[in-house]
């Protein structure tokens, strides 16, 4: 398209009248008084500017359809080599614009794919160094408390003592064994769930009595509140279990001498749900919504004695979405506690159908009027 040195139209081709939604008409026009195709505002300012200061401009801009178009401005010079207006080019680039943004965004993919693989990676070798040293730490125990034994001059009491630890030790080294041996079961997909009717109530007391001496050991207090009877859901009790002590073990972990530990037992409708709640370190803001991945540790862990897999979480998130419910967390901040949530659906047993007395009044038929006999009514209309 080519225009006057005062932004006239002056003649177009046949592909310019279609990007610039032009009519035969329209010759002699402002370029300014014609409503474009493509978004280009300030056209006329662009066209001014190139005539006056003899620069070539090029911009890309999209029509009313989304299409990518190259507008390109030159000064228009006569064969005497005076400036006389301006040409316009359109250039189609839509093709290549959507190529370029493809490309950008594959781009972004691979980019962000590197970013997820290098942060697995550096998880994985903290997660491999951790196992390491918390491997380690229950093997020394053992290791020291068997030399001591081989010497035989020891008491009784210490004899009980030794053995304690002894006990202790195992059984922290088999439960880091069985946390590696769920989170294999998991993500090969074998983990196996045996239902039953389980009461809620005494899956939190199985777990508590888990974890009691741990508590006491640490002089946390431990409470629960049992909620309404008949908090029955269908589950796996032993997994549901795990569930529990899992998160009042972490709770107990995170808590100082003197604080608390409360597990409720809650229903709502057809939703059964197990709280706990602690008074301890509390979850930062910005790690909260990574509290249940697989292999994440976060400060709150600083200060809590052993650091642990970072397993359990996610284990126990695991294990409530395997009984089709969910578990969140919540807290408000370092030093403010923190809130575990496991919602469950309820055992179909367990909600309770609308009483007989209830039902027998809404099903009981209206009385229909006794009709009157021929001497009642002659009795009525002579009152």
């Amino acid at each position: 398209m080519i225009v006057t040195a005062d932004r006239r139209i002056r003649r177009f081709t046949p592909r310019a009248k279609e990007v610039m939604n032009l009519l035969p008409g329209d010759i002699g026009r402002p370029i300014h008084d014609i409503r474009l195709n493509l978004e280009v505002p300030a056209l006329d300012d662009w066209i001014a500017h190139s005539i006056e200061t003899l620069e070539v401009r090029e911009t890309e801009v999209r029509d009313r359809r989304g299409r990518w178009t190259r507008i390109q401005i030159r000064p228009y010079m006569t064969a005497d080599r005076r400036i006389d207006g301006a040409v316009i080019t359109f250039v189609d680039i839509d093709d290549l614009m959507c190529a370029l943004s493809a490309s950008e965004q594959a781009r972004l993919v691979a980019h962000d794919a590197q970013e997820a693989a290098e942060s697995a990676d550096r998880a994985k070798d903290a997660f491999l160094a951790t196992l390491s040293h918390e491997l380690r730490t229950p093997l020394t125990a053992i290791a020291m408390t068997a030399t001591m034994l081989q010497r035989g001059d020891l008491e009784a009491t210490a004899i009980r003592r030794m053995a304690g630890r002894l006990e202790r030790s195992a059984g922290l080294q088999a439960r880091m064994i069985d946390d590696l041996l769920d989170v294999t079961r998991i993500v090969s997909g074998k983990l196996e769930l045996k239902y039953e009717e389980v009461d809620l109530a005494k899956v939190a007391e199985a777990a508590l009595d888990t974890v009691r001496a741990q508590a006491d050991a640490k002089g946390v207090k431990l409470e629960i509140a049992r909620g309404p009877a008949g908090c029955i859901v269908r589950g796996d009790p032993a997994r549901l279990t795990q569930v529990v002590w899992n998160l009042v073990g972490n709770a107990i972990k995170f808590t100082p001498t003197k604080g608390r530990v409360t597990v409720s037992i809650e229903a709502a409708g057809e939703r059964r749900t197990v709280v706990v709640h602690d008074t301890g370190a509390g979850i930062s803001a910005d790690f909260l919504p990574r509290v249940f991945e697989r292999f994440t540790q976060a400060d709150r862990w600083a200060g809590s004695g052993s650091r642990g897999l970072g397993l359990g979480l996610s284990i126990v998130r695991h294990l409530v979405e395997a009984h089709r419910g969910t578990v969140s967390a919540a807290s408000d901040g370092r030093g403010k506690g923190a809130t575990f949530v496991v919602d469950l659906p309820a055992s179909e047993a367990s909600i309770a159908p609308p009483t007989a007395s209830r039902r027998r009044v809404s099903a009981r038929p209206t009385a229909r009027p006794r009709p009157r006999s021929k001497s009642e009514r002659v009795r009525a209309s002579s009152r």
